[in-house]
Order: C-alpha cells, then structure tokens, then sequence
C-alpha cells in the first residue's frame, strides 16, 4: 500500500470515529468504539491519541472513557452558526425530489410568531409539479406542511395555536377549523403514524405529506414536504414517497443533532 493510500485510510477511519461521537450519547470507552466502528482497539486508540493532540477528542484518564473535545465543539458550533436550515436540507431534500419524482420542501417553525414560512425548494424532473414561494408566512393549522409541524408539538403549544387562529378557514374551500378536540385528535393519529397528510387544504387539487424535523433539543422546528397533484395520487403513490420521505426526515434531524427517536 502506498503513502497515500495509508493516509486515505487514516482520514476515512478518523472521520469515522469523529461521525461515532457525533452521534453518541455521552462519552465511550475504546472497546465501544471498536464495537461500533469494526476498527482494532490498537487502531482506535492511535486515532484518538492523534485527535486528543489537538482537542478534537478528550480523554477521561480516571475512567479510560473519550468524548468529544472543546475543539470539535467550536469547530461544529461555527459551522452550524453559519448554515441555515434550507442549506442543510439540500442534500435531502434532492434525495426525496429525486426518489419520489415529486417537488420536495422544507418548512421552517417560526415558533415566535407561532406562522411556518417555506425556506428551501427542489423540483422534480416531473413537469407537471407545483413550484412554491419562499419566505411568504402562513398559519400552521391547515395542510401538511403545517400540520407535520403541529402534530408533534405539546399539547399546550397545539391548543395555544387553535386558540389564536379558530376563526380561520382553508385558504382554497374556506371551509373552518373542527372544533379544538376534533383537531387535536386529528394531530394525535397524525404524531401516531409520524406524518401528516392533506388534500386540498392550502392547494387546489394537490395532496401534502409532511413528516417533522427536530433539532437537538428535540423540538419540532419545521418539516419536510413532498406536494402531489392529486391526479396522479394513490395508495402506491404516497407508500413511494413515505419510503424516502420519513428516513430523509429523520436523517436532516439526525444532522441537526437530534439524537431521540422521535
């Protein structure tokens, strides 16, 4: 093997443990870690001595326990300080858009304000899609791009939300809200099947599947969205999308540092 092949593996398996207590939840002895990554203790332990050197990892020598290092830290807190949600969602928004044949979004909370607002947008190479207008706010309570979000929120937050907005109707029927508990039980089979789906609501002949996004406090801070002419819908249709939709969901709020299984 040449110098650069060794270096290229040493980069791929440093980077590696790096990914493993990324995703870990608290600190790992080097038997863990070998366990997880398949690498030699003997190769683990070499690597970590090298990321120690610069504070990427610490060492617990009382313990004989690693975790992750002030440096690694400022180097994520950086990074993350200067990338925003539809920059992050990118890659897996074009996996959905790709895979699903359809527009794919990601929706933003804008707790605040208690209003959601579309941040990012991949179209399909379908060319019958919806194209979609960013930044442009709206009520939470109706269609799946909203309702991916209120499902999963607390209860309190849900009935705050209704509170404010009851007098609202559906943009397209104008149709108004059920009442509080309808909605709320309409939220709950939505949290229990860990998506929301809507037709008609915010779009006239369009279906909406949402599934949510949490960061690493576990909040629910916006959703990712696939929009279908209702036309072309059907059983097989939205077990398509679902098949990408809800693991992309749950890989953006993995890299948002969501560790539950929420």
């Amino acid at each position: 093997m040449g110098e650069d092949s060794t270096r290229s593996g040493t980069v791929a398996r440093a980077i590696r443990i790096l990914q493993v207590f990324a995703e870990a939840d608290g600190d790992l002895s080097i038997k863990e870690l070998s366990a997880i990554t398949g690498l030699a203790p003997s190769t683990s332990h070499r690597l970590l001595h090298l990321l120690a050197e610069d504070d990427i990892i610490t060492l617990d020598a009382d313990h004989k326990r690693y975790r992750i290092g002030p440096e690694f830290l400022r180097i994520a807190s950086l990074v993350a300080g200067r990338t925003g949600l539809a920059e992050i969602a990118q890659p897996f928004m074009e996996r959905v858009a790709e895979t699903a044949n359809e527009t794919c979004v990601i929706v933003r909370y804008l707790r605040a304000r208690g209003q959601i607002t579309v941040v990012g947008a991949c179209n399909s190479a379908n060319p019958l899609q919806y194209r979609t207008e960013l930044f442009s706010t709206r009520s939470p309570l109706w269609g799946a791009t909203g309702q991916a979000v209120v499902a999963f929120l607390p209860r309190a937050e849900q009935e705050a939300l209704y509170d404010s907005r009851e007098s609202d109707s559906f943009p397209q029927t104008g149709a108004r809200l059920p009442s509080k508990d309808a909605y709320i039980e309409q939220m709950e089979g939505f949290a229990a099947q860990g998506y929301a789906l809507s037709r008609g609501q915010t779009i006239e002949g369009a279906v909406g599947i949402g599934a949510p996004v949490f960061d690493k406090s576990g909040d629910t801070i916006g959703a990712l969205c696939v929009t279908v002419p209702e036309i072309r819908f059907s059983q097989e249709t939205e077990d398509r999308i679902l098949g990408v939709l809800l693991p992309q969901a749950q890989a953006l709020s993995k890299a948002l540092g969501h560790l539950g299984t929420r």
